[in-house]
Parts: structure tokens; sequence; C-alpha cells
């Protein structure tokens, strides 16, 4: 994956003091490129969406996935946009690329609109690895893909350090940490222990978003299924319409209520109301 690190932009002086005077101060400021920053939020966002696409091939629905995850011609790659046309150099000809001619594929097409494209294997680039994965596989080239990216970012921006566990603001004993660099390292490293289990998660019953569950007050709460109250209000006025649906369909309170995963009495208001609304329009014509 083409590294897309926030550049420094060049020093400009800034002038500070009477703007009339014969010899004014200059101060240098640094600051990081804009499309540093883009580049750095769509790596997160690339890592993001393949540990997703992972978690659901896991749980049986794996079209996402092999969407972005490819073989061809003995080369397993990566692709976030399939449904544009590949590079040229990634066409993946008989003619084998050099490594020179693989990074201006990935750099081509990480130009296109934040586009990733990264050859995961092939007989020329990562083979120890392609002799480990199973032709057609998309699940064991994803992991290794996800492990680099993540590594990567780990190694520049995340340290362990041995510092004090303090209770009660008093310093109690030694314990070892891993601590961030900067605002990046912070996210990577959650993402990192999101990959490895450390952080109940759940997807919203509308969105597939990821919710966070914790009870130390930092995420959602363990009975909670959406990630807003918009998506909360989308479930719900969506379970009314099944049910008048179900209903309609001649089913009983109490397989719709099953059906649905709702309570009896609920499910008779929802598909009562439509009825009341409108013998009461009629008693007043």
């Amino acid at each position: 994956m083409l590294e897309a690190q926030p550049e420094s932009a060049p020093p400009r002086p800034v002038r500070f003091g009477n703007p009339l005077a014969s010899q004014a101060r200059v101060a240098f400021a640094f600051g990081e490129s804009l499309q540093g920053w883009l580049g750095e939020i769509g790596a997160i966002r690339a890592a993001t969406n393949l540990w997703s696409a992972l978690k659901e091939a896991v749980a049986g629905d794996s079209s996402r996935l092999t969407r972005h995850v490819k073989w061809k011609r003995g080369c397993v790659y990566y692709d976030s946009h399939p449904e544009l046309p590949l590079p040229p150099m990634s066409q993946f000809s008989a003619i084998r690329p050099t490594v020179a001619e693989v990074a201006s594929s990935v750099k081509e097409a990480q130009a296109e609109d934040g586009r990733t494209v990264e050859i995961i294997a092939s007989d020329v680039n990562n083979s120890d690895w392609l002799r480990l994965f199973r032709s057609g596989d998309g699940e064991t080239p994803a992991r290794y893909l996800l492990q680099k990216w993540v590594n990567e970012k780990l190694m520049r921006r995340v340290s362990p350090a041995l510092l004090w566990n303090a209770r009660r603001s008093r310093p109690n004993d030694l314990a070892l940490y891993f601590v961030p660099r900067d605002l990046l390292g912070a996210v990577w490293l959650q993402l990192a222990e999101v990959v490895n289990g450390n952080r109940p998660l759940r997807q919203c019953a509308a969105c597939k978003s990821w919710i966070v569950i914790t009870a130390e007050g930092t995420g959602k709460r363990s009975n909670r299924f959406t990630c807003t109250d918009a998506c909360r209000m989308k479930v719900y006025y969506g379970r009314k319409l099944q049910a008048r649906e179900l209903r309609r369909q001649g089913q009983s309170i109490a397989k719709i209520a099953a059906m649905i995963k709702a309570d009896a009495g609920s499910v008779r208001q929802w598909v009562a109301r439509p009825n009341q609304a409108g013998r009461k329009r009629n008693k007043t014509k």
C-alpha cells in the first residue's frame, strides 16, 4: 500500500511585531499538508473496511470480501474500488513486473479518488506468502494484508513503555503500556485492539457500522443494537411496517411477534392503528 504519511509543509516565515520596524523578528511555523491527512484517512478507512469484510465472511457472508480480494493468474490482490478498471500494470500480464513497476502501478491506482490497489502475493512479490494461500481463498490473504498494514503503522507511531500504574493520583506499581506518539498512532492502536478481539463489537442493525460495546462508559451499553437515535428510529419504523405487512398476509399476532422479535402488545398496537385511524375518519364524515 502506498504510504501516505502527513508531509511537513515547507516552513513559512511568520512576521510579528511592528511591520514598519527595520528588524522584524521571524519565526518558522511547521504544518502538515491536507493531502497527507487525506491519505492517512484513506488508509484507515481501507483497513477498517477490510477488517469489516473479514468479520462478515467469518459470519458466513463472504460477498463483500470476494469483491475486494481477487485472484488472477496466480496472483492475489486487493482493490478498494473493484468497479473501476485496473491500472495498466495491474492487469497482471504474462510479463513479470519489476518492483518499480508494481510501485508505479500502486501509485497510479492510489491517485484515483483515494483508491487502494495492492498486490498481496504473487510469484515475484511475497512469494513465500503465496505458498501459504489456497487459490480462490480470500480470508487468509486478507488477514495477511491487514496484518501488514496495521504493523507498518504501529512500528512508526506506537511504542511500548514501562510506566507507573497510578491509583488515587499516586504511583502504585510499574506496568507495561503501549504509548501512541500522536493521534494517528492512537487510532491505529485502537484498530489493532479491535482486530485482536480486545474490544467487544456489534454491527448496527440499521446501517451495519460497528458499535463498541463496553461497560466503562466509553462505548454503547450491551443492550444497544443501533449506533444512533436515527438508526434506532429506522429500525423501529421498519419493524412496524414489517408487522403490518405480515398481518395483511394473515399471520397471527403471536407469530408476528416471534418473527420480528417483539412483544405481542406492541405488535397489536402497530397493526391496529391504521384501522382505528380509518374508523375515526369515517365518523367525522
